[in-house]
């Protein structure tokens, strides 16, 4: 015959819950050019949508680089209300996501409005 053993609970508060925080182990997103500037505007909108991360009820932390070729970086910024910034200089843009969703649209200054991104 087994003895019975009361189970114990355990309360830890440091528990990052709710938090998936892949920080850089995602490179499975989409980029969808949302404007592409002309000779006034020398800037193009992008939307990124992280596809492995999941889309609500989650909050997502991760960071990813851009390359962008076919003119030089000035800035970079995120229009989306999510926490999380978006930085560019050269040919490298930087996007860091810590929100509630898995999607977010950046803005990229550039002197060139016709490049690409990958």
């Amino acid at each position: 015959m087994k003895t019975y053993e009361k189970p114990l609970v355990m309360v830890n508060n440091d528990l990052a819950e709710g938090v998936y925080a892949a920080s850089g182990a995602s490179s499975n997103y989409v980029l969808t050019r949302d404007y592409a500037g002309d000779s006034y505007n020398m800037y193009e909108d992008y939307w990124i949508t992280f596809t492995d991360l999941p889309s609500s009820n989650v909050k997502n932390q991760i960071s990813v680089n851009l390359q962008v070729s076919g003119a030089t970086v000035s800035k970079a910024c995120m229009l989306t209300h999510e926490s999380g910034d978006a930085y560019g200089s050269g040919n490298t843009v930087t996007v860091n996501l810590n929100g509630w969703t898995n999607r977010v649209q950046i803005r990229i200054y550039c002197d060139k409005h016709d490049f690409t991104i990958r």
